[in-house]
This record gives structure tokens, C-alpha cells and sequence, in this order.
């Protein structure tokens, strides 16, 4: 085999198990953000708001990885006052 083919072969899988993180990554953040979204939808009625623990413990994600989904979420805000507390963003227009 020559240099070229090598480099070629080698290119390839960088590319391919690049393309697999970031399909991981994606992947995993949206199943995260479709539990606490989920789980968030159930109190909009009524205190809407819920802390990272409680999100925690009831979707079964880490409290750091809560933070991080809520944080990076386009469906998901925090309390004014509380940056550790969530709750569904109201994109109702009027």
C-alpha cells in the first residue's frame, strides 16, 4: 500500500468516528432535553418552577447534566432570581 492510500484510509475513520460523536452528543442531549421538558410540562399549572435536584431526581439525569441541558435548551428557562431553577419557556405571541 502507498503513503496516499494510507493517509486516505486513515482520513476516512477520523471523519467517521467524528461524525459518530457528534451524532452521540445530539442524541443524547435531546433524549435529556425531551425527559425534563416532559417532566416540566406536568407543572405548568401550578408551581411551575422546579429546582435542579428535583429535575434530577425525577428524570434520573445528574444534577450537573440537568444544569447543562436546561442551560443549552431552546424550550427550557430559568427563574429570574434562581439561575437552579426551570421551567418551560411561554412562546405564546400575542
Amino acid at each position: 500500500m502507498s503513503t496516499e492510500i494510507i493517509i486516505y484510509i486513515l482520513i476516512g475513520v477520523v471523519i467517521v468516528v467524528a461524525a459518530h460523536v457528534l451524532l452521540h452528543r445530539l442524541l443524547k442531549f435531546k433524549m435529556d432535553e425531551s425527559a425534563i421538558v416532559k417532566f416540566l410540562q406536568g407543572f405548568e399549572n401550578e408551581d411551575k418552577y422546579q429546582t435542579n435536584t428535583a429535575i434530577s431526581t425525577a428524570v434520573n439525569i445528574s444534577i450537573p447534566r440537568v444544569a447543562v441541558v436546561c442551560e443549552k435548551s431552546e424550550h427550557i428557562t430559568h427563574a429570574a432570581e434562581d439561575t437552579q431553577t426551570w421551567a418551560i419557556k411561554n412562546d405564546k405571541k400575542t
